[in-house]
């Protein structure tokens, strides 16, 4: 398998705390537009990148993840904003994160009719997103973000990690 589906990924009071803190007016968001797999681009909160932490929410966000996903290092750790009316009304390109032998996680925070496409052999696999959803996959596996035509917003965890196995054993 190249990817698993997690759903309702934390307790709910852990995924409150998270979703509610990314999604406060008072969150910082950098805007993303070169060299992005998005045209028009997305808007951005690095919280792990270039081997160290980069926001003082790293911890406040991940340390209950971590927990569950076991990672034993880090690429990248980000959360993503997409608004719709960016995109133009087009998908994103076809990408992967990395392609070091890791593990590429999305953490959907709100439910919206756009979600994740993913490249499965010969057809392609729509993950709906929706709130305390983990998707997990190989990093080689190719995706793209599908825009949300119901709701303006987007909000995602994106993780991109190192685990010891090969597999998604040491997922719950």
């Amino acid at each position: 398998m190249k990817y698993q589906i997690i759903e309702n990924f934390l307790p709910k009071d852990s995924f409150l705390k998270i979703k509610n803190f990314v999604m406060d007016q008072e969150f910082p968001w950098f805007y993303r537009g070169i060299d992005t797999e998005i045209e028009g681009g997305y808007f951005s909160h690095s919280l792990f990148n270039n081997h160290k932490e980069n926001s003082n929410a790293h911890n406040v966000l991940t340390e209950e993840i971590y927990d569950i996903i076991k990672p034993t290092a880090l690429i990248e750790v980000r959360a993503n904003l997409m608004f719709s009316s960016l995109f133009y009304n087009k998908k994103s390109r076809w990408h992967v994160d990395y392609d070091y032998g890791n593990y590429t996680a999305i953490l959907y925070l709100n439910t919206t009719e756009g979600g994740t496409e993913i490249k499965n052999g010969d057809k392609i696999d729509f993950v709906k997103a929706e709130e305390n959803k983990m998707v997990i996959m190989k990093s080689f596996v190719e995706h793209r973000a599908i825009l949300s035509p119901d709701t303006e917003k987007r909000y995602i965890l994106n993780f991109n990690y190192f685990s010891e196995t090969n597999d998604f054993s040491n997922i719950r």
